[in-house]
């Protein structure tokens, strides 16, 4: 092929890329491969734990097509299984430090207790940022729960700081020692703040399910206008409805089950009280967790009831919504 046929099939190939990547990035972020999820995404399949939850969760709130009420249920699902991995989080963990007392290797004393401190860090710095997109608890208790993490870092710092320019390997190592006695990372403030952000989770599942309600609702009452009976379908919606209220209420009790824990600095019986209350709010969190997924479920039975009613909506058709 001549030089200058090359030149031009290479120049017509590049422009046909760009021109399929323009169409492509201009489609909405569902048909991309991605649910949209308020202000931000999931891959599908993921976790969603960095996504930021809104009511709609990017839908279009009046499209009652059972295409419209697909999409829905996907980003409910994408979203539980955020939650799933809040909840697995906030499973306390133990502090307890090894510390080699009387080892002479002081270089080893120090790295081994600034590994476990920047592991620390890590989870807390973690817990802050998401602290921050929290979207369904008040302002004062995402800032308390932000603080509390820098608060934590900062102490960190300054124990690793000072275990660095220990020269002695036992001083070194009772220093290190503190991180079991005197921080609670892993024991209460990494579960206390996965427990609040599962709560913030669940709400924000509730308000995606809320709105999936509201649009089986108007699709059953088209279904007995024209002539069916709905009486099942009712009832399922009940449940669902039923399980929303009882999900709402358990996250709720979840955060005020922890919302003011804090480390109880060697104090037996305050470790034993955030025990309780952390124990308590993880009950209340896996309650949520059941409720929200077995309205999921009932979502899509009455969507598949629907379905055999033989009154399907198409994409372009619309049911009255009641607000």
């Amino acid at each position: 092929m001549p030089k200058d046929s090359r030149v031009t099939l290479s120049i017509i190939l590049i422009i046909i890329i760009l021109a399929v990547g323009w169409s492509v990035w201009k489609k909405p972020a569902g048909e991309r491969g991605l649910w949209h999820l308020g202000a931000g995404t999931a891959d599908k399949g993921g976790d969603g734990s960095d996504a930021s939850l809104s009511a709609s969760g990017g839908s279009n709130l009046n499209d009652t097509s059972d295409q419209g009420i697909n999409a829905d249920l996907g980003n409910v699902d994408a979203v539980l299984g955020g939650l799933d991995n809040d909840f697995s989080k906030s499973a306390p963990g133990s502090d307890e430090q090894s510390v080699a007392q009387g080892d002479a290797d002081l270089a080893k004393v120090i790295a081994n207790a600034d590994l476990a401190i920047s592991a620390r860090i890590t989870a807390l710095t973690t817990l802050g940022e998401r602290a921050s997109m929290m979207k369904y608890a008040s302002d004062s208790e995402k800032a308390a729960l932000s603080a509390e993490a820098n608060s934590e870092i900062a102490s960190l710092n300054q124990l690793k700081a000072k275990i660095d320019a220990e020269t002695d390997a036992d001083t070194a190592a009772s220093d290190a020692g503190t991180l079991s006695t005197d921080y609670k990372i892993y024991t209460l403030v990494v579960p206390k703040g996965y427990v609040m952000l599962s709560a913030d989770r669940a709400s924000g599942i509730v308000g995606l399910l809320t709105n999936i309600e509201a649009k089986l609702k108007a699709r059953i009452n088209a279904s007995e206008s024209a002539g069916n009976d709905a009486a099942s379908l009712n009832g399922t919606l009940a449940d669902l409805t039923a399980k929303l209220n009882d999900a709402n209420s358990q996250a709720q009790a979840a955060e005020a089950a922890v919302a003011g824990l804090s480390p109880d600095n060697g104090g037996s019986s305050v470790a034993d009280a955030n025990s309780a209350a952390l124990l308590s709010g993880r009950e209340h969190i896996q309650a949520a967790i059941a409720d929200l997924k077995a309205a999921r479920d009932d979502a899509g039975s009455i969507l598949a009831g629907l379905k055999e009613a033989k009154v399907p909506l198409n994409a372009n058709s619309s049911a009255t919504l009641t607000q």
